[in-house]
């Protein structure tokens, strides 16, 4: 078979469009098949590059997540439910995760970025790339999120303020 197989469908013939249906099902189901075997044959050499790459302490390969193409594809072969694989940190998420740790405290994306530039640390080009990156990050674990939507490092915990009745002492 070549790259594209070609098969001529006279869209104008509702007898030729019949007549070509079950070829072109069966061509299609081919292809799937061997788009699975390549994402399958993919995700192994990729998997093992990384890791012989990590083993010589060298950086494993940026891997990017498998395209869904019709159906969902579960992550270790096969269809079904799509399982979710675990996130990965990106550098920008992990600056902006650094920075909130040095901060100490919850910052939203603008404060946090004039944080960054006055502390001499490394800031992404804007505000609004910053907020991406806290968002990115946050979604991997790697930050939290407080009630009023700004960003806090991991540690941190919200004070815990005494209820109005505890403070005049009844």
């Amino acid at each position: 078979m070549s790259a594209i197989d070609h098969l001529p469908v006279d869209l104008a013939d509702l007898q030729d469009i019949r007549l070509k249906l079950p070829e072109a099902k069966r061509l299609y189901e081919a292809k799937r098949k061997e788009l699975d075997d390549l994402v399958e044959q993919v995700e192994y050499w990729g998997a093992l590059v990384d890791i012989l790459a990590r083993l010589v302490g060298e950086e494993g390969i940026e891997r990017p997540q498998p395209r869904a193409v019709g159906r969902a594809r579960v992550y270790g072969g096969g269809y079904g439910v799509p399982v979710r694989p675990a996130r990965q940190s990106a550098p920008g998420q992990e600056a902006a995760a650094e920075a909130l740790e040095r901060a100490g405290r919850p910052m939203g994306p603008s404060a946090l970025y004039r944080f960054m530039l006055a502390e001499g640390m490394k800031a992404p080009s804007s505000a609004n790339a910053l907020g991406a990156n806290l968002w990115a990050a946050e979604r991997t674990g790697r930050v939290k999120k407080t009630p009023d939507g700004d960003y806090a490092p991991l540690t941190w915990e919200p004070e815990q303020k005494p209820l109005a009745s505890d403070a005049s002492g009844e």
